[in-house]
């Protein structure tokens, strides 16, 4: 990425809107401010409406334009915001003109890859940037905001802090080889680094919340046929997603769909009803119904519970179910029957009496899903920070080579082997922060990123 470039890009989706918006940034900013709006004296940060004449004079649009100064601006550079009219050829003549004149198109990532090279963020602020633009959620929106703001950044730095600290300790002990380094001194390097671990492995833990923000808790509604779990995911979707049939059998394959439940993105899969397969695709539907119930979060077992003979399931069934939470959903309510034998499943686990029919109970289930839910997320520990999959792999380097210099001390290898394993966790924990540059993973990085950010 060459420095020193004026870029531009389209700031918002390509297709038709009432307004769209085109960025600049760089050296040339000032200079084509005054040549294309004959704007001598500029106000910084003013917005102007003026009309946009290409190189060659003609008129292309009216649009409002606002400058900003390095000091204040996005990247750190003289920058430049143009919003014309929401028309995809506009955008494009004003964008072709831009680069007549001297102009790069930008590349993913580029404008925020900048404010980063410039100092205005550090790394995983600017991660975040691209958390906010993806996020899927209001949970997800209010992490991406928290990072944005600096509060991992600032954690990173205060561990880096301490790391340097230890260090500092350990190799004082160089000049004095005949000395161990303390175990039972709270002030010590050793009692230190047991601090630092444990610090890390909180951190390293949050990933998991990630991964739930990101992609969402999958679900399987499993029953047997007839119990009515394609209609009962039907009533979740609002609208007849899964085909609904009086003949048993009808699922013959997990029918997957997304949703949100409360804050939470969820995947929901409609699934073949178990029994006794009776015909060859019949049986690798629910083979494959099963795999995939076996890797979901969360289990809505579905039962007839108008029907005086109790569900029976073997015992592979049987067992997935103790090891899921699950959430019974009593169908066929509207029949007004409550055989005796659902006192046997309601101990078990919670429920919830549905007619997926009249439509009673399924706010019910919503809410009772949504506690589920709450109680999953509650297991992933530390909310107020979380890190993605490229601060994970670089945290667990760092954590590795802190535990190794813990088995150093321990064992008495020697000071120098334990220093060296410092520095090495020392250059993996500045990595998060991108205080220890590696263009090839800055390119990856930024490459994720959408054209005009």
């Amino acid at each position: 990425m060459p420095l020193g470039e004026t870029i531009v890009a389209q700031g918002t989706p390509q297709g038709e809107s009432a307004i769209a918006a085109i960025r600049l940034s760089g050296p040339l900013v000032p200079q084509l401010f005054k040549e294309i709006f004959g704007i001598e004296n500029v106000v910084w940060r003013k917005a102007y409406y003026r009309s946009y004449k290409s190189i060659k004079k003609d008129k292309i649009d009216e649009v409002i334009v606002i400058p900003y100064p390095k000091r204040s601006s996005y990247t750190g550079e003289e920058s430049l915001e143009i919003y014309p009219h929401g028309n995809p050829l506009i955008c494009r003549l004003i964008i072709d003109d831009l680069v007549s004149r001297g102009c790069r198109l930008a590349i993913p990532g580029e404008f925020t890859r900048t404010a980063f090279v410039n100092g205005k963020m550090e790394l995983t602020q600017a991660e975040a940037v691209a958390d906010l633009i993806h996020a899927r959620s209001l949970k997800s929106i209010s992490y991406a905001q928290k990072q944005l703001s600096g509060n991992l950044g600032s954690r990173i730095i205060e561990l880096r802090q301490l790391l340097l600290q230890i260090m500092a300790l350990v190799e004082a002990y160089i000049d004095f080889p005949e000395e161990d380094l303390p175990l039972e001194q709270p002030e010590g390097p050793y009692q230190k680094l047991l601090g630092l671990q444990s610090e890390l492995k909180a951190l390293l833990d949050t990933y998991q919340y990630r991964e739930f923000l990101q992609n969402g808790l999958s679900l399987s509604i499993l029953g047997q046929p007839n119990a009515g779990k394609s209609s009962l995911l039907n009533s979740l979707m609002g609208e007849d997603r899964a085909i609904v049939s009086d003949q048993p059998g009808t699922t013959r394959d997990y029918i997957q769909e997304n949703l949100f439940v409360g804050d939470y993105p969820v995947r929901i899969a409609d699934t073949a009803g178990l029994r006794e397969g009776q015909s060859e695709i019949e049986i690798l539907g629910i083979e494959k119904s099963m795999n995939y119930a076996k890797d979901s979060d969360i289990i809505l077992l579905v039962i007839d519970s108008s029907t005086l003979i109790a569900p029976s399931f073997d015992a592979s069934v049987l067992s997935l179910l103790e090891q899921k939470p699950v959430l019974i959903v009593e169908n066929k309510s509207d029949l007004a029957l409550e055989p005796d034998w659902l006192d046997g499943y309601r101990v078990k686990s919670d429920w919830v009496r549905v007619s997926t029919l009249t439509g009673d109970g399924i706010s019910e289930l919503r809410q009772k899903l949504e506690k589920t839910i709450d109680h999953l997320a509650d297991q992933f520990g530390n909310e107020e920070m979380i890190i993605n999959a490229r601060h994970q792999g670089v945290l667990s380097d760092c954590l590795s080579h802190v535990e190794v210099s813990i088995q150093g001390i321990e064992t008495k290898i020697g000071v120098e082997l334990v220093s060296q394993d410092l520095r090495l966790a020392l250059s993996f924990l500045s990595q998060v922060v991108g205080e220890d540059d590696n263009e090839e993973m800055l390119d990856h990085l930024f490459a994720q990123f959408c054209i005009g950010k």
